[in-house]
């Protein structure tokens, strides 16, 4: 029996990924790898920053339930971002939270494709 994926075409790999791939298997003893905005030691494995270990540990603690978040993301951190951004809250303005930076441009991408049709995006 063939598998039901037997037919899908592959995608094209993810560019990023990809340079970081052709970095990783370059001999070059002296490179550094900066295709990847990801904290590494000396001998190049991830690096965790004490504060990222420490938030980890502190929502570990809280026993957080994981809950899904509306579809706006957390309120507190979307305001704490508008204050961020302009420097105050904003009656006008609209903030949501995305998944990562690319996720956000994204998310602004398909808005704007969706109320200028005519646009380049």
């Amino acid at each position: 029996m063939t598998s039901f994926f037997a037919n899908t075409p592959y995608e094209p790999p993810n560019a990023i990924l990809g340079v970081a791939k052709e970095c990783n298997e370059d001999p070059f003893p002296e490179k550094i790898n900066l295709t990847i905005g990801a904290y590494r030691d000396d001998h190049g494995k991830p690096y965790v920053l004490p504060s990222v270990a420490e938030a980890r540990q502190v929502l570990h603690n809280a026993n957080v339930d994981h809950e899904y978040l509306v579809q706006d993301g957390f309120a507190k951190f979307v305001e704490v971002a508008q204050e961020l951004m302009f420097g105050k809250l904003l009656p006008n303005a609209y903030t949501i939270q995305a998944v990562a930076g690319t996720g956000a441009v994204r998310l602004g991408a398909d808005f704007l494709k969706r109320i200028l049709p005519d646009a380049v995006v």
